[in-house]
């Protein structure tokens, strides 16, 4: 299951993405495309990282469960919303 992402864009400074449900696992990129490519990579490392160290990897919710989430309307204010696949860096 995809993970939910908040892009967020200020003028001049290209585009930030990050994770809801993926404490600190952040990327950022010039282009909208870019920071969405950044912020898959980001997360198959950072998921990689969890299971390495032996933590559980945290579940990803819906789009619909973000949105409902009275403790994230300042973080996704101005956001858009999108899906990034959890992709695994292990071969």
């Amino acid at each position: 299951m995809p993970y939910v992402a908040f892009i967020h864009h200020e003028l001049n400074t290209g585009y930030g993405i990050s994770f809801p449900d993926v404490p600190g696992c952040v990327s950022i990129g010039d282009t909208l495309e870019e920071a969405i490519r950044h912020g898959c990579e980001a997360l198959a490392f950072h998921l990689d990282g969890l299971i390495s160290d032996g933590e559980s990897v945290p579940s990803p919710r819906s789009i619909e469960e973000v949105k409902a989430d009275d403790s994230l309307v300042d973080w996704r204010s101005g956001a858009d919303i999108v899906l990034v696949p959890a992709l695994s860096d292990r071969g």
